[in-house]
């Protein structure tokens, strides 16, 4: 999870996916969902090709930056 002004960022498996409690999801597709901190309604949910790692969520300059344990970085930008 990341906060940055007023949004929520949240990634993971999606729910009821998981094997068990220590199970990541490793290799299986991921969301990552947009919420309002002031009514927690979702602003916007995007599917990723991999799962993210943890506390590997940065934002900044109105991007958000996801790293995957895939190896790969993923930036999602806001639009205007």
């Amino acid at each position: 999870m990341l906060l940055a002004g007023d949004v929520l960022f949240v990634a993971g498996p999606p729910a009821g996916t998981s094997a068990g409690p220590w199970d990541r999801g490793e290799g299986q597709p991921a969301l990552l969902l947009a919420v309002s901190v002031s009514d927690g309604s979702g602003l916007a949910e995007n599917q990723l090709d991999g799962t993210p790692v943890f506390d590997g969520m940065a934002a900044s300059a109105g991007r958000l930056y996801t790293s995957l344990e895939n190896g790969r970085i993923v930036c999602l930008e806001k639009n205007p």
